[in-house]
């Protein structure tokens, strides 16, 4: 189908390989440079940098005293770190 809004289907794409790598993994301390390969020979996804990202904006939001949450997902981007 159309994705409309293309930063929530990156987060959630982001959200179901790191619950991938979790299961594998045991953890979520994903490497910086760890990339999952795309099943169809297109680029890879950046799951090291991906996870970094995520934590940075959680960072920046706590410091500012503000709350990040994606709708829908259940799943506040600073949880990551509650899935290890």
């Amino acid at each position: 189908g159309m994705v409309w809004d293309v930063d929530e289907a990156r987060f959630r794409e982001g959200l179901v390989k790191l619950r991938k790598y979790r299961r594998i993994n045991g953890h979520c301390r994903v490497p910086d440079k760890h990339e999952v390969p795309c099943p169809n020979g297109g680029p890879s996804f950046k799951l090291g940098r991906w996870v970094a990202r995520q934590r940075a904006k959680h960072r920046e939001a706590k410091r500012r005293g503000l709350a990040l949450e994606r709708n829908g997902s259940g799943l506040d981007v600073g949880r990551i770190e509650d899935l290890d």
